[in-house]
Order: C-alpha cells, then sequence, then structure tokens
C-alpha cells in the first residue's frame, strides 16, 4: 500500500481526535480511544448531549470518507503509533506512561518466540502489568501468532484508565481480544499461574509506603523503588517454572536498593539472560535499558548453565540481527527443549 493511503489515514485519524477532544473538552488520549470506538462502530456516542449535533454531522461526514479496508495488521499499526505519539506529544504525556517503541519490542519477541518455540507452547497466557497503551503486548501477540501456531491470551493491568482505554480501541481496531484490569500492579491481581509475564517497567520510587510488608525488594528506609516491586509481585503470580522477561535501566543491579533485590532473586527466580538494548536507541547512557529474563523456581526449572548475556546489535545492521536470532534460538533450545 503507497504511503500515501497510510499519511492520509493518519491526517484523518488526528482531524476526528481533534474534533472530540475539543467538543468533549478531554484529552488527546481520551478522545483518541473514542474516535476509534466510533469509527469501527460507524456511530459517534453521544452522552449528555456531548458531542452536540452539529459536532456529531460533521464526524459522520469525515468518517464516511474513511475506510479500513484494503489496510493489513501492519498498516494500522503504523498508522496507530502514529496517532499515539502525537497525543503523547499533545498531552505532554510523563516518561514512564509513554509508548514502547516498537524497535523494543520486536527484540522482546524474538525471545519469547524462541522461548515458547523450545517450550512447544500451543496455547498460553501473557500479562503485562502495566501495559499502559498496549503497544508492547499487541505487537508481541501479532509478531508470536504470525510466526507460531501458538495462540496467546493477552492480559493487561494498568493503574491509568485514559491509557487502558485506548489499548481496548486499538485492540479492537487490530482484531485482537485483551482482558484489562484497571488496578494499582503492586497490590493483588485478578488472575495468578501464568505462564508469561512481560512488561516495560516504570521507573522510580513507589509512592506509598504501607501495605509493602510482604515485599522482600521494599526499601530498608524510605520509597521503594516500583520497578522491584513490580518484579516481585510478577513472579509471584507466574505458575512455578514461569518466565518473566522485563525491560528496566540497565543499571538496575548496580543501585542503593540492588542488594535487596538481588536477596530476593537468589531464593525465588532463576537469573537466565541479561541483555542491553541497542547504544542507538537511546539519547544518553543513563536511559539506556536491558531486557532482563527471569524464571520462577519450581516445575523442573534450573539455572541455565550460561546466562543469556551480551548488548543487541544495531536493528540497523540486518547481518548482526540475523545472527542474534540464531544465539537466541540456541540458547532457548539448548537450556529449554
Amino acid at each position: 500500500m503507497a504511503e500515501e493511503k497510510i499519511e492520509q489515514l493518519f491526517k484523518q485519524l488526528v482531524a476526528t481526535t481533534t474534533i472530540l477532544k475539543d467538543s468533549l473538552q478531554v484529552s488527546n488520549h481520551d478522545a483518541l480511544s473514542e474516535n476509534i470506538h466510533d469509527l469501527l462502530t460507524g456511530e459517534v456516542f453521544v452522552e449528555n448531549g456531548a458531542p452536540d449535533k452539529k459536532t456529531v454531522d460533521k464526524l459522520e461526514k469525515l468518517y464516511n470518507d474513511m475506510s479500513l479496508s484494503g489496510f493489513t495488521k501492519e498498516n494500522i499499526f503504523n498508522v496507530m503509533q502514529l496517532a499515539i505519539l502525537k497525543a503523547e506529544q499533545d498531552d505532554n504525556t510523563e516518561v514512564n506512561k509513554l509508548m514502547t517503541p516498537s524497535s523494543v519490542a520486536m527484540i522482546t519477541s524474538i525471545v519469547l518466540h524462541e522461548l515458547i518455540v523450545s517450550l512447544n507452547v500451543k496455547s498460553t497466557s501473557l500479562l503485562d502489568p502495566v501495559i499502559g497503551n498496549g503497544n508492547l503486548m499487541l505487537q508481541l501477540i501479532n509478531n508470536i501468532e504470525s510466526t507460531t501456531d501458538t495462540k496467546l491470551t493477552g492480559i493487561g493491568i494498568d493503574n491509568d484508565d485514559s491509557l487502558l482505554s485506548v489499548a481496548d480501541s486499538y485492540s479492537q481496531l487490530i482484531d485482537t481480544n485483551l482482558e484489562l484490569y484497571h488496578q494499582d500492579s503492586v497490590s493483588m491481581w485478578p488472575v495468578s499461574d501464568l505462564d508469561f509475564v512481560i512488561a516495560d517497567l516504570p521507573v522510580g520510587y513507589y509512592p506509598m509506603e504501607e501495605g509493602l510488608d510482604k515485599f522482600e525488594t521494599k526499601s530498608k528506609s524510605g520509597k521503594s523503588y516500583a520497578h522491584h516491586l513490580l518484579i516481585e509481585n510478577s513472579m509471584k503470580h507466574l505458575k512455578n517454572g514461569g518466565f518473566g522477561l522485563f525491560i528496566v535501566p540497565s543499571e538496575i543491579f548496580e543501585t542503593n536498593q540492588s542488594e535487596s533485590l538481588a536477596k530476593w532473586m537468589v531464593s525465588n527466580v532463576y537469573l537466565q539472560g541479561v541483555l542491553s538494548f541497542p547504544t542507538d536507541m537511546f539519547h544518553s547512557k543513563s536511559a539506556q535499558k536491558s531486557l532482563v529474563i527471569l524464571q520462577k523456581h519450581g516445575d523442573g526449572a534450573n539455572q541455565v548453565q550460561n546466562v543469556l548475556m551480551g548488548e543487541i546489535p544495531s536493528l540497523k545492521d540486518i547481518k548482526l540481527v540475523k545472527r542474534f536470532e540464531s544465539e537466541i534460538k540456541k540458547w532457548a533450545e539448548t537450556n529449554f527443549k
């Protein structure tokens, strides 16, 4: 499909989102999710007289000129990612709530793919406790289901209802079902005994100190790191032998709270891999992130002899990326087949 048609759909989506935003006096994220819902149903949702009839008529006319016919899933992904980036800019979204880049999702899906294939998993649950707008989860599901015969059940938790609404609309747009829950992911989850947890974890301090007595990764004094608590809680909700794939700051094991994290890990999980994302993805060394692969104790799980470690090559070098994929496949087959 010509790039012009993708650009045209993006511009139409932005225009209709802006109309809804101005009419409803809501954020760009809220307007975007509402806009997608209206586009899919072909009817403008009206509540308590908003949007008004003039706006409804204008939107319906614009929707008549918008068509998803002929667009592939990849096209829709591209349009949605552009629309989310626009909403993030306009809403001045905080760093911890920004969309996970497709490049990061692609690398994560390579690792997840090889684990699923080596474990011979045909149907599995995949949960993201900080799903946000859903881009990471939806990219993973699409990549795995298009390259294997495995069916994934996607589950998402987040404490931001605006982002959850975007994730819900986004999933409907690409015809992918998600189970979504609005709650704090440091508390008990509505689901457990999961096979996989994946997360692009927010970085910083958890705002509350009460209720953390059950967490071994809590700080001995002062506020605790939210990403440490989320890792511990995620691994608790996995089946024995289940996997957690976490996108974290590369300096996670070098902070003043790393001692409690390391102590908890020794007793509860196996550190099976630490991969640094390509440096050209980040604007500074302090912003560098890594993919940490943890496996919960039990059900025959063991510490691998050779922990998967190293820096992922730049995605601009196709030859090195192919070699990286082969190394991941060999590692997974050697340790988990």
